[in-house]
């Protein structure tokens, strides 16, 4: 999956499964507050039938984000910035791709904003599948009736 930021073209492949559980478990709290995170309209394209991966950063209220972030340990926050520069590769003059962190060194300078939108791409590519599958998953149960014991 390639993207850009900032007229720079980057390239992003899956993590592995066990990876991306990981990751999961750690953005937890922001999957518990994304109710409060998203902007009316986003939700209503979701319930409307709209895909995961077609929401954008700009669908988000930054003031619930910024105060789960902040709440997130250091570790985890880095776990998972990490885990999404190790499957990203940026496009250097020759038209090749060279990875963006190798044996845990950044290879190239990036500004915070260029950092939040690789995080932002990786995470949408490498997980809106299992949260639509979730969503779908749900659905098809339907509403649970009360057991009469």
């Amino acid at each position: 999956m390639q993207f850009t930021i900032k007229d720079k073209t980057f390239s992003a492949g899956l993590m592995p499964a066990i990876k991306q559980f990981h990751v999961v478990r750690r953005l937890t709290p922001l999957v518990d507050a994304a109710k409060d995170m998203l902007d009316d309209k986003a939700v209503k394209r979701l319930m409307e039938g709209g895909k995961t991966e077609d929401v954008q950063l700009s669908d988000f209220h930054l003031g619930p984000i910024a105060s789960v972030l902040a709440s997130l340990p250091d570790a985890d926050f880095e776990y998972v910035v990490n885990a999404c520069l190790d499957v990203t590769e940026l496009k250097q003059p020759d038209g090749g791709f060279a990875p963006v962190r190798v044996k845990g060194v950044v290879m190239f300078p990036f500004d915070l904003s260029t950092l939040i939108g690789i995080v932002w791409n990786v995470l949408k590519g490498n997980l809106s599948g299992f949260f639509g599958d979730l969503g779908s998953a749900l659905s098809a149960k339907g509403p649970t009736s009360p057991s009469n014991g």
